[in-house]
């Protein structure tokens, strides 16, 4: 935090057919099945799958490991990881050895946006803000995504006018 926050932004692959090379927030769906169990000061059942949604995917897709507890050195987050994205493991049972939760203050509500209708697949979407300590876990690329930064929001915005980076329209 601080007057200058960072944000966390990731560069879609350019393989896929959804806003490739662009840079976006972290995130995904909520699985139909989404566990709540380890998310603890939730609001009721939605809030919790929805938050679990959000530290699961992020974890997923960047390595990034937002949970409470004593967080694993970098080699078992990464190992983690891989064996979560092979289907080896799950989230929920490696947070579980761990003896780690989610904690839902650490999410801040950012608003539920819908993509805009220019946009060929349309999604409707909660946003979180969630302060993270600089050095939370392992940020490795794979699959989805292939690039990951951290930018002030001006200097996002400096990038993207300069054409070094491509955002998303904004969201209604």
């Amino acid at each position: 935090s601080g007057p200058n926050p960072l944000v966390f932004l990731a560069r879609r692959s350019q393989a896929l057919r959804f806003m490739a090379g662009y840079h976006v927030f972290p995130g995904g769906r909520i699985d139909d099945e989404e566990p709540t169990a380890p998310v603890i000061g939730a609001l009721d059942t939605t809030d919790a799958a929805a938050i679990h949604a959000v530290a699961r995917e992020i974890f997923e897709e960047t390595g990034l490991l937002i949970a409470s507890g004593t967080l694993p050195d970098r080699e078992t987050i990464r190992a983690a990881r891989v064996a979560v994205l092979d289907g080896k493991d799950t989230f929920d049972a490696f947070l579980d050895r761990h003896n780690m939760r989610i904690d839902a203050t650490r999410f801040e509500p950012a608003g539920d946006w819908v993509t805009p209708a220019i946009a060929p697949i349309r999604f409707d979407t909660r946003y979180y803000i969630c302060r993270v300590p600089e050095a939370t876990g392992e940020e490795l690329h794979i699959g989805e995504i292939d690039a990951l930064d951290w930018f002030t929001p001006a200097d996002a915005r400096k990038a993207w006018r300069a054409g070094r980076i491509q955002l998303p329209p904004p969201v209604a």
